[in-house]
């Protein structure tokens, strides 16, 4: 044995029985300074080990994408990277290189290079406690009673933190730090909110601070209230399930949408950061980021046109997602736990998106800018500003008080991919005298000038398609392909998009000029739906929008235009489905 592995007399070691096997392969001891002590020695893989038997008391977590995090000074979760590790490590544990004379570790540091091992190392990420989720305020959870806090609830004759002595639960609020059971981190707030708020007061905070937006209707103010608790909930049972997205939809800008949104997201998290989307696949991009980086919700202001996304619906019915990452090779596996809240101006909701959304209406009579507010409009600074945070926390904590004293009642409606969040969210909701916020609105939906004339012109198709006689298949479908040319005919025969195809002596004229037609020729042909570089853009673009979906209805049927799966080349094709 070297010099300096052996033990001295009267050192740390031999105190604890130690003897110069043990100091040699690096079992934890306690120095005088009653620091943690781990030998560095030549098999990184023991030094793993030691370093993470550690760690599993300390504020460092695996998170479920497998990458290795910590929480900075300023309580922002940050990546741990082999530079920072070797360092943070020491103000933990003493890495000894060696002991001394008199017993004591002489401390040394990890190389990077050894610090990236450790953080890689299985015998390291084994003791990291899983994080999944990090939340800036405490957050309601409901705990099952231990025998002896049941006995004490009993005794304090319900005077202990808002327990009942005939439950064995209690509702009560995540503490600070990490916790077991949840699995996620409460970082030190400060923002402290009101927990024994009169009940009645949550109800009438809700109607005082947004009773002056245009909301449509009831249902409509109910879905508000039900996108402000969304965040707040997360940890109840059916809470972190499979959830509907929320949309507030306007008339006229300026009614006030983004900020009705905004105060859902600001109230928990303190800040309501907006994505952008500027194509399809730009908005695939966008999702695919936030849910491999653990972001618990996206915001899209402004939402142009329609909302049609394969991998929104995707999302929003199944809990993990698989794909490979834009722009390479590697996949990747996420789980969903993205909240998608929307805002737009007669956004148009179509085939599955209707009922993936809980819409808020806002329908502004006049002039935006001629409304007059009695109450302060809420600005962004001050929906990010602790006191006003406070007032929202303890507005969403007195819901859900009403809601557990009641029993604890599900919602009216449970809807479809989404029951076990919509019963909790309803039942929230409807118990503090709110509309049911799940329930189909009765609204009718607003249509553009566009939509009606794509409706007119989806009728005239499926005219002609019944009568060719075309029998459905098996499944009881009646399909027909058509290439751009045929629909652009039919267009203009019908005299619809007309600004877009243009009109029958226009495609008259193309054909001439493009089958090179002269003489009597001329004077027969007939339109045979070519179109000009232009229209070929525009009427590309306008089919595109309409693909995949099964909103439109004509004489009792439902027809889907479009279907990608069967699209080949220019080829189009319409789907008669049966009955609605």
């Amino acid at each position: 044995m070297s010099d300096k592995n052996k033990v001295p007399e009267g050192s740390i070691q031999n105190q604890l029985g130690l003897g110069a096997e043990a100091a040699a392969i690096g079992v934890n001891m306690k120095s005088g300074a009653s620091a943690a002590v781990v030998m560095y020695e030549s098999d990184l893989n023991r030094v793993a080990q030691r370093i993470g038997e550690y760690c599993r008391k300390l504020d460092i977590f695996l998170k479920e994408n497998g990458q290795v995090v910590y929480f900075d000074h300023r309580w922002r979760l940050c990546e741990m990277t082999p530079k920072i590790f070797r360092t943070w490590i020491n103000g933990h544990v003493v890495i000894a290189h060696k002991f001394d004379e008199d017993g004591k570790p002489v401390v040394g540091t990890l190389r990077e290079q050894d610090a990236a091992a450790v953080l890689v190392s299985e015998s390291f990420r084994m003791w990291l406690r899983p994080l999944t989720g990090v939340n800036d305020v405490r957050l309601p959870v409901i705990r099952k009673l231990t025998d002896g806090e049941l006995q004490e609830t009993v005794q304090n004759n319900g005077k202990t933190f808002y327990n009942f002595s005939h439950c064995e639960e209690e509702l009560t609020l995540l503490p600070e730090g990490y916790d077991e059971e949840t699995q996620s981190y409460t970082v030190p707030s400060h923002i402290e909110f009101d927990l024994d708020l009169d009940l009645a007061v949550g109800q009438s905070w809700f109607r005082r601070t947004f009773g002056e937006f245009p909301v449509a209707d009831d249902r409509s103010f109910a879905v508000h209230v039900a996108a402000m608790l969304a965040p707040f909930i997360r940890y109840l049972p059916g809470g972190f399930g499979l959830r509907p997205g929320f949309l507030w939809d306007a008339n006229e800008s300026g009614s006030g949408k983004t900020v009705m949104a905004q105060a859902a997201l600001c109230a928990v998290y303190g800040h309501a950061k907006v994505a952008k989307k500027k194509s399809a696949e730009d908005w695939d991009k966008e999702l695919e980021a936030f849910q491999r980086s653990g972001r618990e919700y996206i915001l899209v202001d402004n939402l142009r046109g329609g909302l049609n996304s394969p991998t929104v619906e995707q999302m929003m019915t199944s809990t993990e997602s698989v794909g490979r990452s834009m722009g390479g090779h590697d996949t990747y596996e996420a789980d969903n736990r993205l909240l998608i809240f929307l805002t737009g101006n007669d956004t148009e909701l179509e085939g599955d998106s209707v009922r993936r959304f809980l819409v808020c209406s806002l329908e502004e009579p006049g002039d935006p800018n001629s409304r007059v507010i009695t109450t302060p409009y809420l600005t962004d600074s001050q929906m990010r500003s602790p006191e006003w945070r406070a007032e929202a926390l303890a507005a969403l904590w007195a819901l859900v008080r009403v809601w557990w004293a009641k029993g604890r009642p599900a919602g009216p409606t449970a809807l479809a991919s989404f029951q076990p969040f919509t019963e909790l969210l309803g039942g929230i909701v409807t118990a503090n005298l709110f509309e049911d916020p799940c329930v189909k609105s009765t609204r009718p939906c607003r249509a553009t000038a566009e939509d009606l004339e794509f409706q007119k012109f989806i009728e005239k198709v499926v005219e002609e398609i019944e009568q060719s006689g075309d029998l459905p298949d098996e499944d009881g479908v009646i399909r027909r392909k058509f290439d751009r040319r045929d629909l652009a005919e039919i267009a203009r025969r019908n005299e619809v998009f007309q600004e877009v195809v243009g009109e029958r002596q226009d495609g008259v004229s193309l054909t001439i000029r493009k089958e090179g037609l002269t003489g009597d020729l001329v004077r027969h042909a007939v339109d045979k739906g070519y179109l000009d570089g232009r229209q070929e853009v525009a009427w590309g673009k306008l089919i595109k929008k309409r693909m995949g979906k099964a909103n439109f209805e004509v004489d009792g049927k439902r027809v889907r235009f479009g279907d990608r799966r069967e699209k080949h080349g220019w080829r189009t094709t319409v789907e008669i489905l049966g009955g609605v």
